[in-house]
């Protein structure tokens, strides 16, 4: 059912959002079908939502309809599991503890859904989805139609995939593999990583890492950054640099605009303090940038989506 003139803040883990003039839950194929086909019928814009743990929403209101896929099946097929796009990935690690499936520890603590996952090659400690996924099934808003796109066809990389760069294509449900393994070690590996996450968590509302960590463009620029900053060498494992490193060197712990603020115990999340904005999250992200590369020479990237914003550079 369409609702009008929902806030949205309540449905990003980083609290900010101003209201949507038309908002829907889609637990399924059908009814997310309906609400785009209610969005083109009406000419009004949408986007797509999942648990929106990674996302800055505008504060602005949003004149379109925010379709939020949540809910969903999971089903066996032998060592894999087909799960629907707004299956909440906790819900995936129960059910594949529940039956002997190992692989998917790794997600433990992230408040994502399986399709914004998949959509953002989630991942952490060594592991991302592109590990899991066998296939994904999308919905191609061009062409009204279901297609099917196999794990080398979803084009992953680092925090990337082929529906992150082609936003027409709204992921409905894929297959993922996994191990058989034994329900104790699987629950003592969950045990790990949440240990593990919780030693890097900050306090507060965020949305995450906001920056992509580095990778160095080729081995030229790779040694020019080892010889001028040769402290950080410790910090560089294969081609790549914590962008929490770069942004620490910075003095970025504790930066505020606004109610804003870096966390002061990991410098690639923002916090909200409680009434921050969109502009005050989007100033600290320039205000990072500009000294990242005024003093190393290179340029981060967001990792975060930026939702219902109309400048190209921040748009949905």
């Amino acid at each position: 059912m369409i609702k009008k003139n929902i806030c949205l803040k309540k449905y990003t883990t980083l609290k900010i959002g101003g209201r949507a003039k038309y908002f829907v839950n889609a637990n399924n194929i059908k009814e997310i079908k309906e609400a785009i086909n209610y969005a083109e019928k009406n000419n009004i814009p949408f986007f797509v939502l999942g648990n929106g743990s990674n996302v800055l929403i505008n504060s602005d209101d949003y004149p379109g309809l925010v379709i939020r896929i949540v809910g969903g099946e999971i089903l066996l097929a032998n060592n894999c599991v087909i799960v629907d796009a707004g299956v909440f990935l906790s819900d995936l690690i129960v059910f594949c503890t529940k039956n002997n499936l190992s692989g998917i520890e790794w997600a433990s603590g992230i408040p994502a859904t399986v399709g914004g996952s998949i959509y953002g090659n989630a991942g952490c400690f060594g592991k991302s989805m592109v590990d899991n996924v066998i296939w994904v099934d999308v919905l191609n808003i061009k062409t009204k139609k279901i297609e099917r796109y196999k794990n080398k066809e979803c084009k992953f990389g680092y925090r990337e995939s082929f529906f992150k760069k082609n936003p027409y294509l709204i992921i409905l449900r894929a297959k993922l593999k996994f191990k058989k393994s034994d329900s104790t070690k699987i629950k003592a590996e969950i045990k790990k990583c949440l240990d593990l996450r919780r030693k890097k968590q900050v306090v507060g509302f965020s949305a995450g890492s906001v920056f992509k960590n580095y990778q160095f463009k080729n081995q030229k620029e790779k040694k020019e950054f080892l010889n001028n900053f040769p402290e950080l060498g410790k910090f560089v494992f294969n081609n790549v640099i914590a962008t929490g490193i770069l942004l620490d060197s910075v003095k970025l712990k504790g930066l505020k605009v606004g109610n804003a603020m870096v966390a002061p115990n990991h410098a690639n999340f923002i916090i909200n303090n409680g009434s921050a904005t969109s502009k005050d999250v989007l100033d600290i992200i320039d205000i990072a940038k500009k000294k990242i590369k005024q003093k190393f020479k290179i340029e981060i990237k967001e990792e975060i989506i930026f939702l219902g914003f109309k400048t190209i550079d921040k748009k949905e």
